[in-house]
């Protein structure tokens, strides 16, 4: 019984994405020849067309090699209230209505406790018209907009993995590597006067590090990284890290805190000997990183990888976990898709 639930919603899910991109008006992205030059980097630059009622908007992408928009919902009512809650699931007001979209683009049931997050910008950091810093005296680093524009610092936010993200007063989008200032992208709008589209578009990033876009004229769009990470979902509803799960030698890794609170799991992290205990309806488990050996009650098992720590992200095998914690786990490997049941 189990198993018919889980492919009826792996299937049920699917379907809905699928019509959602085709019911969606078409976004035009045209690969672009130049490219933008930043701190010695070269960064792909995408040209972008949004038509609208009264005119077409002319945008550009600069760094498309590694990120995307993958989605656009069409212009209409400007919704109000946007923002991201801690699932990285984003909320909105429309027509009086509370709606509620994954980062994927697919509209989802709201949850009625959910609450918007406010996550502390990094220490050192500070925003002002023409600039934005990085004060840590092995972080130090000044990032500068295009000439001609200006950041708003009231707009600047942050994700769980430390990025920057900020808009500038002619109503683009940056992106920006927490340690180095290195751009990691930017949405420019075809706007030509200092302030003139300021309240043009206005975006929100989630904990994962997605991004969603809203304005009356274009509508919504979602930036997301490009990557080849496995997506997971929980009970039906596809979940969203900062640092994408990995699969190293067959065995699939996800961070250690986003899989277990999804699970309804407590954690307990222990410094000293690097080691995690996390505890279920009276089940038990504990695990070392680096260590194969874990125990489950009073059982000692073998895992099929040791947990890692990467970019400062520990990272557990995720079947193991979901499985020692009552989880059902199926590998849909058509779409490199991670079903979990709980």
């Amino acid at each position: 019984m189990i198993l018919d639930y889980l492919l009826k919603e792996g299937i049920r899910l699917r379907q809905k994405q699928l019509f959602l991109l085709l019911a969606l008006p078409v976004l035009l992205l045209q690969a672009s020849p130049a490219t933008a030059r930043e701190e010695g980097l070269s960064l792909q630059v995408k040209s972008i067309q949004f038509p609208s009622a009264d005119r077409t908007i002319h945008a550009s992408l600069t760094g498309s090699e590694h990120f995307d928009i993958s989605w656009h919902i069409d212009g209409g009512e400007w919704p109000s209230n946007l923002y991201a809650a801690t699932d990285s699931t984003f909320y909105y007001k429309q027509a009086g209505s509370r709606v509620a979209i994954l980062p994927s683009g697919e509209i989802t049931k709201p949850r009625a406790n959910a609450q918007e997050v406010h996550l502390p910008i990094p220490p050192g950091i500070q925003a002002e018209g023409s600039r934005i810093s990085s004060s840590l005296s092995k972080r130090s680093w000044t990032y500068s907009p295009p000439e001609g524009k200006s950041f708003l610092p009231d707009s600047l936010q942050t994700d769980l993995a430390g990025h920057l993200y900020i808009h500038d007063d002619h109503g683009g989008w940056y992106a920006l590597n927490y340690e180095t200032g290195k751009i990691r992208y930017m949405l420019q709008l075809d706007s030509t006067e200092p302030g003139a589209d300021s309240d043009f578009i206005r975006c929100r990033v989630a904990p994962s590090g997605d991004a969603i876009c809203a304005s009356k004229l274009i509508g919504m769009i979602g930036i997301r990284e490009r990557t080849t990470a496995p997506r997971v979902f929980i009970n039906g509803l596809e979940q969203f890290y900062a640092q994408k799960p990995l699969i190293l030698n067959g065995t699939t890794l996800v961070p250690l805190r986003g899989i277990f609170e999804q699970l309804g799991a407590a954690v307990k992290w222990d410094e000293t000997n690097h080691s995690i205990k996390a505890s279920k309806s009276g089940k038990t488990i504990k695990i070392v990183v680096g260590s194969k050996q874990a125990t489950v009650g009073n059982e000692l098992i073998t895992l099929s990888k040791a947990p890692i720590i990467i970019n400062g992200t520990t990272f557990v095998p995720l079947r193991f976990i979901s499985e020692s914690l009552g989880a059902i786990v199926i590998w849909e490997s058509p779409i490199a898709a991670i079903q979990i049941i709980s």
